[in-house]
């Protein structure tokens, strides 16, 4: 399929997909979007960001590096921020962040076409799909647009796998936060007063879960109380108003979120 490339710059979109030891993932989540890069060799870019603790991945890639011309970045910041940020060194339209644990399903033409289509424009959301999480891109994009603060209350985006976002704005995704450094990434990009957000229909993001021990589901309150303490420092570091009452409405729209998304998501299937 022939498609106009963008003057100038060559790669439209950079596919980073950070990993760490999984290898089995690892290529479940490459062999999604290889396609992209067969039927758009020079308009998508394949980065593998390796922060792996063995060699098992650095051995088996290299067939990939050359057939398919994948770029492969050896890190050892055994933190996700820093591997996520890896982005940055790689000149592109748009970068798309896809863990080793998540997949992409839906029309790869598609995604490539309009995200061509609307160059600087806009950043897209893509539908999640999980066994324990679903995202609705079409309440996720309305209120970014019209409310851009709500993400700090509640994550209604999910991973940064669900967001392709414009390269040129160069954020970081923020290691002294590493709870929170997705949702401060969508409420930094949200900010841009040039950007809007749009949701990419056909497109998704499948995460596999992985199953949770009791010791993981019982941290889960005091995860939750260092989320917002993240929150409460980050907005003390950028003179934005954080009152007691915005912390009782935090933890209140946060379920509110989870209720609206769970009926979002049900609509969208009976309408699809």
């Amino acid at each position: 399929m022939e498609i106009e490339r963008p003057k100038k710059v060559t790669t439209l979109l950079n596919v980073v997909i950070p990993t760490y030891n999984q290898y089995t993932l690892f290529i479940n989540a490459l062999k999604s979007v290889i396609k992209l890069k067969q039927d758009y060799p020079e308009l998508v870019r394949i980065i593998v960001v390796d922060d792996s603790s063995d060699q098992a991945i650095s051995q088996r890639i290299k067939q990939f590096c050359y057939s398919l011309d994948i770029q492969y970045v050896r890190s050892f910041s055994r933190d996700g921020p820093t591997s996520w940020n890896k982005y940055r060194l790689f000149q592109g339209l748009y970068t798309w962040i896809l863990h080793h644990d998540e997949m992409f399903i839906g029309d790869h033409h598609k995604l490539v076409q309009t995200i061509n289509s609307s160059i600087g424009k806009y950043a897209f959301i893509l539908q999640s799909l999980s066994n324990k999480h679903r995202y609705n891109p079409f309440i996720a994009t309305y209120l970014l647009n019209k409310f851009p603060r709500l993400i700090l209350y509640s994550n209604f985006i999910g991973s940064p796998s669900n967001v392709i976002f414009p390269t040129s704005f160069s954020l970081c995704f923020k290691k002294e936060f590493p709870l929170t450094t997705d949702i401060i990434f969508y409420y930094e990009l949200a900010r841009q007063p040039t950007l809007s957000f749009v949701p990419l229909k056909s497109c998704s993001t499948f995460t596999i879960d992985n199953d949770k021990s009791i010791k993981q589901s019982l941290s889960s309150l005091n995860s939750r109380k260092k989320h917002v303490q993240e929150l409460i420092l980050y907005c003390s570091l950028h003179h934005l108003k954080l009152s007691s009452f915005d912390l009782i409405a935090s933890y209140l729209f946060y379920i509110l979120m989870k209720i609206l998304l769970k009926l979002g998501y049900i609509f969208s299937l009976a309408h699809s």
